[in-house]
């Protein structure tokens, strides 16, 4: 996945929270930009289509579970320990990030 630019991260928290409390086909991209205070045209120089916006948004939140857990991962915690700080950090997102886990369900 490309380097995302701030706005690009912008325009993919707005897409994930409304894919996720509305469902991907009932979300439309002016309600994403609406969303941000941007215009519909402006979101296709970032994502040339919702499709490829909902593709981006799998690797995104990915990228962002898996460098969370990365740490936990390497840090010198036995196993037990790391498992405990895991499970917690997955308790972590779905209370401040529920939209991550709504999207992927």
């Amino acid at each position: 996945m490309a380097k995302q630019t701030h706005k690009s991260e912008q325009i993919l928290d707005a897409a994930l929270k409304l894919f996720a409390s509305q469902g991907f086909y009932t979300t439309t991209i002016p309600q994403i930009a609406k969303s941000i205070g941007m215009s519909s045209g402006n979101i296709y120089n970032y994502f040339k289509s919702k499709e490829l916006l909902a593709s981006e948004i799998i690797k995104y939140s990915s990228k962002m579970i898996a460098a969370r857990i990365r740490v936990i991962n390497e840090s010198p915690l036995d196993t037990q320990e790391k498992i405990h700080k895991i499970v917690a950090e997955y308790f972590d997102i779905a209370q401040k990030k529920p939209e991550y886990l709504n999207y992927f369900l």
